[in-house]
């Protein structure tokens, strides 16, 4: 995390930039280089941190943070997506390898009280972290020695504990392959949905809750077929997930139900990963919404595919597309982050550009009157908005 110290006398103060960012149901998020976290979006779960249940007008600082690493926006994927929420939460991963999180749902607190978190409290257990991934009713963390830990709604096995109890108040950890005490992930993703996926050290992906390997496993761990050798970038979305493999910058996805969204128009899910056609050159990140996915392009770019009823494939219109198309004006993407019905990206400046449907002010901007934000949007405000 990159943090400014005291300017000498003439020196131009270091700049505050974002430094990462996610895009969940109705609410985005963002980390700054000064430790700090940002949020926009609907609120009504109390899911922007700001000690409120209000929606506000523009983005506002999470209370209470000042050094976050990263940040996930997790929550219920409700049935239209426009604004309100079952659940909604959020967590920042802290310089000292710990775990906040806020909002309803939050998978530590009791989920029938609207009101259980609107400030970050600590997960308890967690002190070596270096990645957080928040799901639909539960959370992810990868320590720094490869071990995964799940937390919160185990109702499909999302805590891969190898059964369907609930997790609330303490975390469960467990190993991501079958020979005891080995423990090798190298990332992990759980976006806003039933299930998780992690890629170990000898290149495969495992994944665990809602079917996703095609049987049901009662949380434990399978494998994915198909995957290219040394997949890097992973992302989880409602319907599927994706990855990125080195060196070609392939993009793989994979679906356990209906839903696909592959470049190639396929509506039934598969189960095998399948190449993504169609992207103009490597990909370097893959993110994935409820039925739509982006990818960044190895010289700044992105393309977007899947459904585009609300503009979240950031290309000008809202027509759908089977094969990837680029997103309008993005040059220099370094980060992107698929919300339900919208996208964020960050670029190499520390900006934050959001598109898609602007119902709760998830985008930074309740647009043209439309719900829609048809090409990326600056977000404004961010880390100079009253704390």
């Amino acid at each position: 995390m990159a943090t400014g110290g005291m300017a000498s006398a003439g020196a131009p103060a270091t700049p505050v930039v974002a430094t990462s960012i996610s895009a969940g149901t109705a609410m985005s998020c963002a980390t700054l280089s000064d430790g700090s976290v940002w949020c926009w979006g609907s609120n009504e779960n109390g899911q922007l941190g700001d000690g409120t249940m209000t929606s506000p007008s523009a983005v506002v600082r999470v209370m209470g943070i000042d050094n976050a690493r990263a940040v996930t926006a997790g929550g219920t994927w409700n049935s239209g997506g426009m604004g309100a929420a079952n659940s909604a939460f959020g967590c920042a991963l802290l310089s000292d390898g710990t775990i906040r999180c806020w909002g309803r749902y939050n998978p530590i607190l009791d989920r029938t009280d609207p009101s259980a978190s609107l400030v970050p409290v600590t997960i308890p257990g967690i002190t070596e972290a270096v990645a957080v991934a928040g799901g639909n009713g539960h959370a992810c963390a990868l320590s720094r020695g490869g071990a995964v830990t799940c937390w919160g709604d185990n109702s499909r096995g999302e805590l891969g504990d190898h059964s369907m109890a609930d997790s609330t108040a303490k975390a469960v950890s467990f190993g991501l392959v079958p020979t005891p005490g080995i423990a090798d992930a190298t990332a992990v993703a759980a976006h806003g949905s039933f299930f998780s996926c992690a890629v170990l050290a000898d290149s495969s992906v495992r994944c665990w809750g809602d079917d996703i390997s095609g049987a049901d496993h009662l949380g434990a761990p399978a494998a994915i077929s198909g995957i290219f050798a040394e997949p890097t970038a992973l992302a989880v979305g409602v319907h599927q997930a994706c990855a990125v493999s080195t060196p070609s910058g392939a993009v793989q996805c994979w679906s356990p139900g209906v839903y696909g969204t592959l470049s190639d128009g396929t509506i039934i899910g598969s189960k095998t990963a399948e190449t993504v056609q169609g992207l103009r050159a490597p990909a370097v990140a893959v993110t994935v919404g409820l039925d739509h996915a982006c990818a960044i392009i190895s010289d700044g770019t992105a393309q977007c595919w899947g459904s585009n009823g609300w503009g979240q494939l950031g290309n000008g219109t809202y027509g759908g597309a089977s094969a990837p198309v680029a997103v309008s004006g993005m040059v220099d993407a370094v980060a992107i982050s698929a919300g339900y019905l919208h996208t964020c990206a960050l670029t190499k400046v520390g900006k934050v550009s959001c598109w898609g449907s602007s119902s709760a002010g998830q985008v930074g901007s309740r647009g043209d009157g439309s719900g829609r934000v048809l090409s990326p949007s600056v977000v404004q405000g961010l880390g100079t908005a009253a704390p």
